[in-house]
């Protein structure tokens, strides 16, 4: 009857990835409490539900789980929203942009360099942050990363509060 599937997939991921080693990756779920939903990590359905104009009905369920992240785009809504957010994003994901992967390369190696050669134990999360911020700098809004500038400006949780705040 699957009134056991939405609490589970609600509030446990291993659940959810329990279910795609069991059926695949790709499986459509029946219960008596919603309508069918279909799951999937196939690369190519992701790719095709994420970048075609289509009303895929993600709102109802991306939105309320993601919000928070990744505010109200297209990763989260349907319809003229979803369309606007790709519209601003779309220039991202020029060839020529995604081409020219030497930022990325660059932040890889200064993000190896920075961790200990002793093996002692190193906070990641910082190191991370700055690695995410200087490329998503660079590939979302063309700004080039000032190669000596290897400190980030605010802490991960700053820049999370600032963000959160920035979209209400």
């Amino acid at each position: 009857m699957g009134l056991d599937f939405q609490p589970a997939i609600q509030n446990d991921t291993s659940s959810i990835y329990d279910l795609f080693q069991r059926y695949g990756n790709s499986f459509q779920a029946n219960t008596l409490v919603s309508k069918p939903t279909i799951f999937t990590i196939a690369p190519e359905n992701v790719k095709l539900i994420n970048t075609r104009d289509h009303e895929w009905g993600i709102q109802p369920h991306r939105l309320p789980g993601m919000e928070y992240l990744c505010g109200r785009g297209f990763l989260t809504m349907d319809g003229d929203i979803s369309r606007h957010s790709w519209r601003l994003l779309k220039p991202s994901f020029a060839k020529s942009n995604l081409a020219n992967m030497s930022v990325l390369s660059r932040e890889v190696d200064n993000f190896l360099e920075k961790l200990p050669k002793d093996g002692t134990t190193v906070e990641l999360q910082p190191l991370l942050y700055i690695m995410f911020l200087n490329t998503s700098l660079h590939f979302l809004l063309g700004i080039s990363p000032d190669e000596e500038l290897h400190e980030a400006p605010c802490t991960p949780e700053e820049f999370v509060k600032s963000f959160h705040d920035a979209l209400f």
